[in-house]
């Protein structure tokens, strides 16, 4: 059954051993971005997809599985394929745009930037 696809886009595994390992790398690799503190999601975007004014207040890691995205930002542009990674800065807003040929798989991992303690030991501010 090669090349068959879930409804959702995704390839079927099936009993294929490099799909199967494939899928184990994935997991892995979303297990351990949520062990760093990241909220992961798997995306699927079709090829001249564009998604535009990207802004988020996390930092945000866009991570490539399969296909080739331009990610462009106001100071510089990027192409990704598969296994290249990109971090955008909170704040930073981006476009990511899938090339022709194929779609693209890919991971995006948000993670908030943790607001420090208040120093219990500190002095009480004036009133």
């Amino acid at each position: 059954m090669a090349g068959a696809r879930a409804p959702d886009g995704e390839p079927v595994i099936g009993e294929d051993p490099r799909l199967e390992s494939l899928r184990r790398s994935i997991e892995k690799t979303e297990s351990d971005l949520c062990d760093l503190g990241y909220h992961v999601e798997r995306c699927i975007t079709h090829p001249g997809t564009r998604l535009s004014n990207q802004i988020f207040d996390e930092k945000t890691l866009i991570l490539v599985l399969l296909g080739r995205v331009r990610v462009q930002s106001n100071e510089e542009s990027a192409i990704l394929g598969p296994g290249d990674r990109l971090d955008v800065p909170p704040g930073v807003p981006y476009i990511l745009e899938v090339e022709e040929g194929a779609p693209a798989y890919w991971l995006h991992a948000l993670l908030k930037e943790e607001t420090p303690e208040p120093d219990a030991s500190a002095p009480p501010l004036p009133s």
